[in-house]
């Protein structure tokens, strides 16, 4: 869930999925054979963070796209979904603004578990 910190803090947003592609892209540069997941970052408690992680989180899948068409070993989670689906999901998911309570964890692994079962 790379660029959270980016969105709860409102950093240079609108480069926010361009310095993931690099980051994605530094890393196959060194492991080129490595399967990277990559998730959509969580909504908050907060109205103004979440639509920023929103703006943010449409950008995400054009980037993995544009690995997974060049043959990179990649996958997308939509993990804001798995969060923000659920009913009262601020109550009954975060234990405070941003940080996911036992239960918002139940629900993340099982969502990395999907994404991850038919490698391992």
């Amino acid at each position: 869930m790379i660029g959270t910190n980016d969105a709860n803090d409102n950093y240079d947003m609108a480069n926010a999925p361009k310095r993931l592609g690099n980051l994605i892209d530094s890393i196959y540069a060194q492991l080129p054979n490595v399967l990277l997941v990559v998730a959509q970052v969580i909504p908050t408690q907060d109205d103004t963070i979440n639509a920023r992680t929103q703006t943010y989180n449409a950008g995400i899948p054009a980037v993995v796209q544009t690995r997974a068409n060049a043959g990179k070993h990649i996958r997308l989670v939509d993990m804001y979904s798995v969060i923000a689906n659920h009913a009262n999901y601020q109550t009954a998911l975060l234990q405070d603004t941003w940080h996911l309570n036992s239960n918002g964890y139940t629900l993340i692994g099982a969502a990395w578990y999907g994404a991850l079962s038919d490698v391992l």
